[in-house]
């Protein structure tokens, strides 16, 4: 078992490695995201029983977090060509409403 420093300590390193995770979300780097995630996930059962009724929601909480699949950012240019392309349309409906 962890005294008060240690816990204290471990609690700042997992925080640290939730930290980063979040940084390499900003970055598309998901095997990073999950592998920073794993670390915290690994820190907490180190110097706390990850099984008791005190950590649950701490628990559930990295369960969430190992489990987000980020959505793929949109591919540059898309919103322009699209408009284009609805441009287009309007142009072809107004000939032949002529």
């Amino acid at each position: 078992l962890l005294g008060p420093l240690g816990a204290d300590t471990l609690r700042a390193v997992v925080a640290l490695d939730l930290l980063h995770a979040e940084e390499a979300l900003r970055q598309q780097d998901v095997a990073r995201y999950q592998a920073l995630v794993g670390q915290a996930r690994e820190a907490l059962a180190f110097g706390f029983d990850l099984e008791a009724a005190s950590t649950r929601d701490v628990r559930l909480k990295l369960a969430q977090l190992a489990a987000y699949k980020p959505a793929p950012w949109p591919e540059l240019g898309a919103a322009l060509t699209q408009l284009v392309n609805l441009r287009h349309t309007h142009d072809v409906a107004r000939g032949v409403e002529r």
